[in-house]
């Protein structure tokens, strides 16, 4: 499952050992820049942190662009939203559209300034996934949640994180082992076993889930919780020197080819 691969390689990459809030700091920083600027910068930024997640972290190439795959699916997702616009038949359009197409009573039709949109949400939105991808993948949720606390966020907001963080775990594995059983019982064949094994599967889930929640309120209750999740400990670290000055080096030339670059800052 993903999401257990993502927990592994917080705990296991070559960046573990640098402190959360100087990675959190890198990454908020090239996240404005990344929402800031245009196409080119951006383009800049991917690749720099690729760099800095496969081989300097040490996180597989594939599960990376598998990553940032979802991502792009999404947004493809979102595209015919924002490339076609849609007119009444007879209408005249504001600017000239490049296709277009007649249906049912309507012109579905694609302009110049839709398409250069598209592209350039394409960058800011793989940018940006990229400043995200590279924290979580090298940094626990736990020294998130410290990182967090630093910045002072209110404790029972904290709390409410931990509780759903944990669950996503419990709920995943349970959905699995109800997955398993009905396939071992010759559930999940044809369309129409696989709808109703499905439904099946959604509502015996719910009880599951609750009732391994039941039993992990009581174990708190049994060893003396206090109405408060202590956050766990974190090991304080430091950032070798040849990391802190490639980082603020990367980051004055990216803010400077912004700012000269034409049409790089705020495009």
């Amino acid at each position: 499952m993903i999401l257990k691969q993502i927990d592994s390689y917080s705990y296991g990459n070559r960046l573990r050992s640098l402190p959360a809030t100087a990675k959190g700091g890198f990454a908020a920083s090239l996240l404005l820049l990344a929402y800031l600027t245009g196409p080119a910068v951006q383009a800049a930024i991917i690749a720099w942190l690729y760099v800095w997640t496969v081989p300097r972290a040490g996180i597989s190439a594939k599960f990376y662009a598998v990553s940032l795959g979802s991502v792009l699916g999404f947004y493809l997702l979102s595209l015919p939203a924002l490339m076609i616009e849609a007119i009444p038949e007879g209408a005249k359009m504001a600017v000239a559209a490049n296709v277009r197409l007649e249906l049912g009573g309507w012109q579905l039709a694609v302009t110049e300034d839709s398409m250069h949109l598209a592209v350039r949400l394409l960058f800011r939105v793989l940018a940006c996934s990229s400043c995200f991808l590279f924290l979580i993948l090298t940094t626990p949720m736990a020294d998130l949640f410290q990182v967090l606390r630093k910045l002072r966020v209110p404790m029972l907001l904290l709390e409410i994180m931990q509780i759903m963080y944990r669950f996503l775990f419990a709920l995943l594995q349970t959905a699995s082992e109800l997955y398993t059983a009905q396939r071992a019982r010759g559930g999940h064949h044809g369309v129409r076993s696989r709808i109703a094994d499905t439904a099946t599967l959604a509502a015996r889930l719910f009880g599951r889930t609750m009732s391994r929640y039941d039993n992990w309120t009581r174990g708190l209750r049994a060893r003396g919780f206090e109405d408060e999740l202590r956050l766990a400990p974190s090991e304080p670290g430091n950032v070798p020197a040849k990391l802190r000055i490639e980082a603020l080096i990367g980051l004055a030339i990216i803010t400077l080819t912004a700012l000269l670059l034409p049409g790089g800052w705020l495009s």
